[in-house]
């Protein structure tokens, strides 16, 4: 059953197109590769999914309601989450500090009330910090809670971003080049939180440029080039796909 649809996404920037229609259903309980160049149109795609751009024409839907154009506060509030290729952290806030920022869309105590710091404001951010420190021992990364971010290794840079997201809760999550940067060993472990996080009842779609993780760990893979789709399908059929080989895995994969 498909939770998010995707129907002819067409995106113009000054006149480029970066996407040409793409066309897919990401599968509840899927993990869902997006493969391609640089240029390709992969975080294109995902901007617009997650609302932080809206396309030149075509549909969004998650669950069955049109979410075209929905802003990215009222995606996440949906259940949609992602992550970005270049990593976003808050250096001067604390591991804890930063992971807790991911559940703003969900907060419902008002302004007043946090400045009166009436007792429901006390109640939430207990709440707000269990449920941080639940996602911070999923990830690995509970044991430096009060480290400064700035100060945390690349790979647990990683993982605070990916905390974040999933503090949440998110039904559908967008990871944009998780193992971007990170060595082999880092890689395995990012390839086996992913399947965690599947495994726990959450739809990925994953962007990466790591064919090993992506062929290993992904149910179908979606393939762009110059913002177009060329193929769409399980790992064994991308891999032995004539376009696919000519415009991205090359003559040796």
């Amino acid at each position: 059953m498909a939770i998010l649809e995707v129907k002819g996404l067409v995106k113009n920037y000054n006149g480029v197109r970066a996407l040409k229609g793409i066309s897919f259903d990401l599968e509840e309980g899927e993990i869902l590769g997006v493969i391609g160049p640089n240029g390709a149109g992969k975080t294109t795609l995902v901007n617009l999914i997650s609302g932080i751009d809206k396309p030149t024409s075509g549909e969004i839907f998650f669950r069955g309601e049109r979410v075209t154009g929905t802003p990215p506060y009222r995606m996440a509030q949906k259940g949609v989450a992602r992550t970005f290729q270049h990593i976003q952290i808050f250096p001067e806030m604390t591991v804890l500090e930063n992971v807790k920022a991911g559940l703003h869309t969900k907060g419902r105590s008002g302004f007043l009330a946090c400045l009166l710091h009436l007792p429901g404001v006390t109640k939430e951010e207990d709440r707000t910090t269990h449920r941080a420190l639940e996602v911070m021992e999923l990830v690995g990364i509970r044991d430096k809670r009060e480290w400064p971010a700035a100060a945390l290794p690349y790979g647990d840079r990683k993982k605070v971003v990916i905390a974040r997201a999933l503090v949440s809760q998110p039904q559908v999550l967008m990871l944009d080049e998780p193992a971007g940067g990170l060595n082999e060993q880092e890689t395995e472990e990012m390839g086996e939180l992913i399947q965690k996080l599947k495994e726990m009842g959450i739809t990925i779609m994953l962007i990466e440029h790591d064919m090993d993780l992506i062929m290993g760990i992904c149910h179908r893979i979606l393939v762009l080039h110059h913002g177009e789709r060329i193929a769409l399908g399980p790992p064994h059929r991308i891999q032995e796909d004539p376009q696919v080989v000519q415009a991205y895995l090359g003559e040796g994969f």
